[in-house]
């Protein structure tokens, strides 16, 4: 060790170790690999993500037509029960009348 120009000796208990790092290229080919594999990471998750998109698109695609069939279903309900009384307005109507020319017809008689 070198200190004011002077050489001396330092004790190893005051001597730390230092491993030699990685050369600036092995450096270099180290991140490449890394963001290699990190991109690879990055497009497959982005792939999951499509595929859970298209996922969830075809599940609200199918409980969007459910509820237009649950809604066309409870117009045809509505129609039918609408229609339903309106046959029985007719009947009933149909009875009156018949029973009004019935009774006219008697007390002409």
């Amino acid at each position: 060790m070198e200190v004011n120009d002077r050489q001396g000796f330092v004790p190893s208990s005051y001597v730390k170790r230092i491993d030699a790092g990685l050369s600036a290229s092995q450096q270099n080919l180290a991140d490449k690999s890394s963001i290699s594999a990190r991109q690879n990471q990055i497009e497959s998750q982005y792939n999951q993500l499509l595929n859970l998109g298209r996922v969830r698109q075809d599940k609200l695609n199918e409980a969007c037509k459910a509820y237009v069939l649950v809604r066309e279903a409870a117009e045809l309900a509505s129609w039918i029960k609408e229609k339903e009384q309106y046959a029985q307005v007719q009947v009933s109507y149909g009875e009156v009348i018949k029973s009004n020319l019935f009774f006219d017809h008697y007390k002409m008689k």
